[in-house]
């Protein structure tokens, strides 16, 4: 290790600003050559600072080679040493926050916190956040430090304001934190390099605003928790025009939600994880989207909610055995998931308030409320969907005045209520479906609905007439073998059934 006070380590110490100007110190790692205000200003190798052996404090070690220079791209490492827990910081930050480390207007990108330890606690008490940037290119984290969720703690790795940049190399992060782990805002850039850490956090795992931009490909954000002190929101968050790339990341395991894109921003996520979070997996609101190819959202409350002009592009992706919704599009938003599974939960899909769903070969099946349900003037494309065994008294397809594309799909066996009913204006185009075996009717129109079941399968219907019109409803039933309640081709005020 580098002595940078150029005595022996069983000597007194003396404070850097002693060194006096123009030495220069040759230790076995580098030399470091003292610049005017007694702070070591280049470096010809890197240099190797041990807290506490050489400083007590990040803050000491980082004020002690901030103004160094490293020409040739070497870097300073600020090691902690094994045993060593994190002290509460003496500065603040802009916002009156204080950190162990602050950094302020300058590039300290050539810094490197390391440690010993596998893992690095913070003292019993700590008060504020781990690392500070502000206006600046941060230090760069490449250790993993434990808050232990200290009830006055805040935040872990924190870069902030436009034209700011910080780094987390792999495995490192900051766990448990008691507030955020992650913090880009103000414009600020993070790059997380795979595989960082930052789990356990009180309110959110990773958070990025005001036209902030993150890289945190493959991060663990998961298991958002409940530490008394705040209110658990979201494992990963981007809010006012900020965007994330966080493909394959984790946010499941949330004790809320777990993706969240709000306020015109952007999150891609492909095969990222929000399995098992209380609230919603991924929630995307005012004129957001997520892009989350292949990626999961299990057995949360909503696998998506998607609201107010939002996107949520879900291929392939799964959002099974969820307490409400698989996915739920509402007030003018789109949801993209072919070939994606919602099935086991209550809902499978549904849209709502003139929003549109492409759910072409989705698989529903098991559910116990309506697979695919859309109402207030929504679309829905189901063509192909697979959405047997469902108990739902609704129907499999329920579909209040709006319309719903579902042909050669395979919607037998509701054990509760037909295959498919529509009231209130709506329409169902059904040809060619599997409309078999359902504890009611095969298809029910009511109050001027229209369906198209031409050649479907109605057999096996557990009511005495398997094809239902009333109310000057019109069903286009050519192809099929289920008794009607109305005589076929003959109109009447409960409307037609073409046959």
């Amino acid at each position: 290790m580098a002595d940078l006070t150029g005595r022996d380590a069983d000597e007194t110490k003396p404070d850097i600003a002693t060194w006096g100007t123009g030495n220069v110190l040759e230790t076995g790692e580098g030399t470091v050559k003292v610049d005017l205000d007694g702070k070591a200003d280049s470096v010809s190798v890197a240099a190797t600072i041990n807290v506490p052996s050489d400083f007590s404090t990040l803050q000491q070690a980082f004020d002690s080679v901030k103004s160094v220079y490293t020409g040739t791209g070497d870097q300073i490492v600020i090691n902690i040493e094994s045993g060593h827990s994190i002290k509460t910081g003496t500065l603040t930050a802009s916002d009156g926050r204080k950190a162990a480390l602050y950094a302020y207007n300058g590039n300290y990108n050539h810094i490197r916190i390391t440690s010993t330890d596998a893992v690095v606690p913070v003292e019993t008490g700590f008060d504020g956040s781990v690392i500070i940037g502000e206006h600046c290119q941060n230090v760069v984290l490449d250790c993993l430090i434990d808050m232990d969720g200290e009830a006055n703690g805040l935040d872990g790795y924190v870069t902030a304001w436009a034209g700011s940049g910080g780094k987390v190399l792999s495995g490192a992060g900051v766990i448990n934190c008691t507030r955020i782990g992650l913090y880009s805002r103000s414009g600020a850039d993070m790059k997380a390099v795979g595989g960082v850490v930052f789990t356990g956090a009180g309110w959110r795992g990773a958070y990025c605003n005001h036209t902030s931009r993150m890289y945190i490909r493959n991060g663990d954000f998961s298991g958002l928790k409940d530490w008394g002190h705040h209110t658990p929101d979201a494992g990963i968050v981007a809010q006012h025009g900020s965007t994330i790339d966080a493909q394959a990341a984790d946010a499941s395991n949330s004790a809320g939600d777990g993706v969240r894109a709000q306020n015109c921003s952007t999150i891609n996520i492909p095969q990222g994880i929000a399995n098992d979070c209380a609230e919603y997996g991924f929630y995307a609101d005012d004129a957001s989207t997520i892009y989350a190819g292949s990626g999961t959202a299990d057995g949360c409350k909503k696998g998506a909610y998607i609201r107010n002009s939002s996107q949520f592009h879900f291929p392939s992706g799964s959002a099974k055995n969820c307490n409400e919704y698989g996915v739920h599009a509402e007030r003018l938003s789109n949801i993209s998931m072919r070939i994606g599974d919602v099935s086991d939960g209550d809902t499978g899909i549904f849209a709502d308030e003139m929003s549109k769903i492409y759910a072409i070969g989705i698989t529903a099946t098991g559910c116990t409320s309506p697979a695919i349900r859309a109402e207030n003037g929504s679309e829905i494309n189901a063509d192909d969907a697979v959405a047997t065994g469902v108990s739902a008294g609704a129907g499999v397809v329920y579909c209040i005045n709006s319309v719903i594309k579902c042909s050669n799909a395979d919607l037998s066996g509701n054990i509760t209520g037909p295959a498919i009913q529509v009231i209130s204006g709506g329409e169902v185009i059904a040809q060619g479906s599997d409309l078999s075996d359902a504890n009611n009717q095969a298809c029910a129109c009511r109050d001027g609905s229209e369906a198209n079941i031409i050649d479907a399968q109605t057999s096996g219907h557990g009511a005495t007439n398997g094809i239902l019109a009333q109310d000057g409803s019109i069903i286009r039933a050519k192809g099929t073998t289920a008794p009607t309640t109305i005589d076929v081709n003959t109109l009447s005020a409960d409307g037609i059934i073409f046959r």
